[in-house]
């Protein structure tokens, strides 16, 4: 008895000796904003979080962070000091959905992209978070990430008929459609440097606008990324600097955007006057994006060049219905009005787009 007695006396005066030789918030606070000053910047956030955690009131260790944020391009900081995840939401899908859309409002693109990824990934059943996932794709321009995005939502459920139109239309964006994206994405990358894949909707954004020059300074800096290489590859090729937009291709078909790819090396053979290869090579742009007009105009261009036969009429046919097809699904969009699901699927079918197809059927309940 004597012996439990003694462990319990130890234990507690253990314990408050090391209470007393715990370091105050106020002396942490002003650790971490000494760390600050001299410029100990991995200090200065440790320190601040130490405070935090002993006291998440702690007004001056927020603000050694929230500059930490600044100066290290870590928006994250600044967003994790302001949310309160969780606390209001009984439910998961309710918290992450608020994070997403906390991170949306202020323009953090990447941090949002994350929460709805982390949603749709423990609960794939949900379609509030599977929708806001496939949207935000969408706002990016980027056509075969959404479409990806649709197709793993239709494994758990089905995709709302709006997104899936809204993905017809995305393949083929020109300057109209374009115009109103750059704003946001622009605001994108201004609030965090490090959202590649706003940056790279930014470039398409441009692209689509014709202003090429700027779709290059954007991404330059970039250029050791293989996507932000293809979309520099193609704004180099289409202004026929076919030597520099040669150096940037890989050697061979890369698994992500074989349309960019061939799409750029289609427009190199044609600089050059290369013309059945460039022929072979807008061909292959084409079955890699089926729904994208301008492939198939550039296709129906040198296919134009050669001799005329019933064989050659086929491309101008399927670009034609190509054109019926976004601008159907582009008005549905705009105005509202229904539209035949089933004649866009069937559309669709008959221009090789078979996972666009399968995706209108799955939006119609089939």
């Amino acid at each position: 008895m004597k012996l439990l007695i003694w462990i319990a006396i130890g234990l507690a005066l253990g314990f408050a000796a090391q209470r007393m030789l715990r370091t105050d918030i106020a002396d942490l606070e002003l650790q971490a904003t000494e760390a600050w000053n001299r410029r100990d910047l991995a200090a200065a956030e440790a320190i601040a979080r130490k405070a935090l955690c002993r006291d998440p009131r702690s007004v001056r260790s927020r603000e050694v962070l929230t500059q930490l944020g600044i100066v290290l391009q870590r928006p994250e900081i600044a967003f994790a000091l302001a949310r309160e995840t969780g606390q209001n939401a009984p439910r998961l899908d309710s918290a992450l959905a608020d994070e997403g859309r906390l991170a949306l409002s202020n323009n953090l693109f990447r941090l949002a992209d994350a929460a709805f990824l982390k949603g749709v990934q423990q609960l794939p059943t949900n379609s509030s978070l599977q929708r806001q996932y496939v949207a935000l794709s969408g706002l990016r321009l980027e056509a075969e990430e959404m479409q990806n995005r649709l197709l793993q939502w239709s494994k758990q459920g089905t995709p709302t008929v709006d997104l899936v139109l809204m993905s017809l239309g995305l393949w083929s964006i020109e300057t109209r459609g374009a115009e109103p994206s750059e704003a946001w994405l622009r605001a994108a990358v201004e609030a965090d440097g490090s959202d590649l894949a706003s940056r790279l909707g930014l470039a398409r954004c441009l692209l689509a606008m014709g202003r090429y020059p700027e779709s290059v300074q954007l991404l330059t800096p970039y250029a050791q990324n293989p996507k932000a290489r293809l979309l520099l590859a193609v704004a180099h090729a289409t202004t026929m600097d076919v030597d520099a937009a040669e150096a940037l291709l890989p050697s061979t078909e890369p698994a992500e955007m074989r349309g960019e790819y061939w799409f750029s090396k289609g427009l190199i053979a044609a600089g050059r006057r290369e013309f059945p290869a460039a022929e072979a090579a807008f061909e292959k742009a084409v079955l890699a994006q089926p729904l994208n007009k301008t492939y198939r105009s550039r296709y129906v261009d040198v296919v134009r060049r050669r001799v005329q036969s019933k064989e050659r009429s086929r491309p101008v046919q399927e670009l034609e219905t190509v054109i019926r097809i976004v601008q159907q699904a582009m008005q549905a969009q705009k105005t509202g009005e229904a539209v035949s699901l089933g004649d866009l699927s069937a559309m669709c079918r008959s221009v090789g787009a078979v996972d666009a197809a399968f995706l209108l059927e799955r939006a119609a309940g089939k």
